[in-house]
């Protein structure tokens, strides 16, 4: 439970004291970026980046990074992603359209192809930009010279497929520089975190066959929600297979609760399994309260938090590229707010914990964590079996993952609700005196080595499938208690190992499983995903586009 609760605390990478120094992040922008620019009531506008940039110099930001130099994206780096043709246009089109103002048509912009894409005199050399832009930012931050980056850039990138723009997006600048950072940079494996509030279709139909692309995107999904794209089955093609994973939400209104969620249970699980050497965020900030488009309730906070948490892969090597967002005064705040975090390595103010996360979000993330399970551990306990091939039928292992899903759910908000408690405790005592201690961590499950005394289920008193989590609400210890009867998982146990998932036992067993599962116990950290026999041809077949 104590681990459980330093998701809610604001505390990933820095411990006890505040960090004296900053991290060094780099920062990128290039003024040419504002040329591109269409009808005056569109939404992807110049002062999206504008007012992000005055945002970071209002609050002393911009004064505490390293000012990385801004360059255009060569043919070389273009042609790894898209087609020739397409690169081509681009150009055409922005001169085509320079012709016709010089010769004073008073044409400014085109819309013609209905794709909710624009193009003016200035689009080619600004989307160069920023496609250059982002792979300089990664660059500098996988030759050291800086820690960490942020990429101001426009147009966004995350819709554009290889062949033909799409989606406001005109090059895919995130997979420009992750194909840079694989043929260059001596990077292995590269971990993409989409949380613009529409799927990343551009971004998975580049990197759908690359096994040393994770690519993890959040977002809204159904309903004619743009693109339309995103389904949980769409998992990658042959060697890419399992390395696409999407977390779609099926309602609208989502707050930092239902993002906490899905980071608990499936993307820091993910990047752990993975083991990235860089991790790049398509860091739109469309998801946000009162953005014109996402719908969706997402503050400040949120991001910052969020940005903390990743930056405990890879090293901290994270650069963030800026994608949607479209209200302009809180798409600013958003971005400094994830600044701040890049450069204190902690979120400064944890979100509020007043919410849960909805029914809607446990249902959508109940059914990626089933799906998914079958291609990565996500948060089986360390040293146990997880594999579904151990299992003797497909009804046995969804039994199974039901019942680890529904323990790790209880664990994660028993802790959500202690944690609450003791902040709501915190403020009726006006912020003073010693905040009280988390409940304690539960015993840790017997390694994989140690066989349960017969009769008794592994590591029964730890929070999980049958047992309770003692949450601290009010002053009162309340009990929690599964639904799941011990009789339905008893007969899996010899089989699957402890099906309880808390987060603390499961952490506690990590070091002592480590070596057995680096020598073929099941997966460690930096592992691909399964997709042996049975499971690698049905789901293939399944994740056919």
């Amino acid at each position: 439970m104590a681990c459980l609760a330093k998701c809610f605390q604001g505390d990933a990478v820095a411990s006890g004291d505040e960090l004296s120094t900053d991290a060094r992040v780099g920062l990128v922008f290039e003024d040419s970026m504002l040329k591109h620019r269409g009808p005056y009531s569109h939404p992807e506008c110049p002062e999206r980046a504008v007012e992000l940039m005055a945002a970071l110099a209002r609050h002393g930001l911009d004064k505490r990074c390293v000012p990385l130099e801004p360059r255009q994206a060569t043919d070389e780096e273009l042609l790894r992603c898209h087609e020739a043709e397409h690169i081509k246009k681009v150009a055409a089109v922005s001169a085509e359209l320079a012709a016709a103002v010089a010769a004073g048509s008073g044409r400014q912009y085109s819309d013609e192809n209905f794709d909710s894409v624009y193009w003016s005199v200035g689009t080619a050399r600004a989307a160069r930009f920023a496609a250059g832009c982002v792979t300089q930012a990664v660059r500098s931050v996988t030759s050291g010279a800086v820690d960490r980056a942020l990429a101001v850039v426009r147009p966004p990138g995350h819709h554009a497929v290889c062949e033909r723009a799409m989606g406001f997006c005109i090059f895919n600048n995130v997979a420009v520089a992750v194909r840079d950072a694989l043929a260059t940079q001596g990077v292995k494996k590269v971990a993409i975190v989409d949380w613009d509030v529409h799927h990343g279709n551009g971004i998975q139909d580049i990197l759908y066959d690359e096994p040393r692309a994770l690519f993890i995107s959040l977002h809204r999904y159904g309903r004619g929600f743009y693109p339309g794209t995103g389904g949980l089955r769409e998992l990658g093609s042959g060697a890419g297979t399992g390395f696409n994973v999407n977390v779609p939400w099926t309602s609208d209104s989502k707050t930092d609760a239902d993002y906490q969620a899905a980071f608990h249970l499936v993307v820091e699980p993910l990047l752990r399994d993975f083991g990235p050497d860089l991790v790049l965020v398509a860091a739109g900030f469309d998801a946000s309260a009162d953005d014109l488009i996402g719908d969706c309730d997402l503050l400040p906070e949120g991001y910052a938090w969020m940005t903390e948490r990743l930056l405990q892969f890879a090293g901290g090597r994270v650069v963030l590229a800026l994608e949607g967002g479209y209200n302009t005064g809180m798409t600013a705040e958003c971005a400094s707010a994830c600044v701040r975090s890049l450069l204190e390595s902690k979120a400064a103010a944890a979100p509020p914990l007043s919410l849960d996360p909805s029914q809607e979000t446990e249902a959508d993330l109940k059914k990626v964590y089933m799906f998914q399970r079958r291609f990565w551990r996500l948060r089986c306990p360390a040293g146990a079996n997880w594999r579904q091939d151990i299992l003797q039928s497909e009804k046995e292992w969804g039994e199974a993952l039901a019942a680890e899903w529904e323990a790790e759910w209880k664990a994660f908000m028993a802790a959500r609700r202690a944690a609450a408690a003791a902040e709501a405790r915190k403020a009726d005592n006006g912020g003073r005196g010693k905040e009280e201690e988390l409940p304690a961590p539960p015993a840790a499950a017997p390694a994989a080595d140690s066989p349960a005394t017969p009769g008794r289920r592994a590591g029964a008193t730890s929070t999980g499938a049958a047992g309770t989590a003692a949450v601290n609400t009010a002053g009162a210890a309340v009990a929690v208690t599964s639904n799941v009867a011990a009789e339905e998982i008893d007969v899996l146990v010899a089989k699957l190992g402890d099906l309880t998932t808390d987060s603390a036992a499961a952490e506690a067993a990590a070091a002592a499983s480590a070596a057995v599962a680096g020598a073929g116990g099941g997966a460690g950290a930096g592992a691909g995903p399964d997709v042996s026999g049975q499971v690698q041809e049905q789901r293939q077949e399944e994740g056919k586009k």
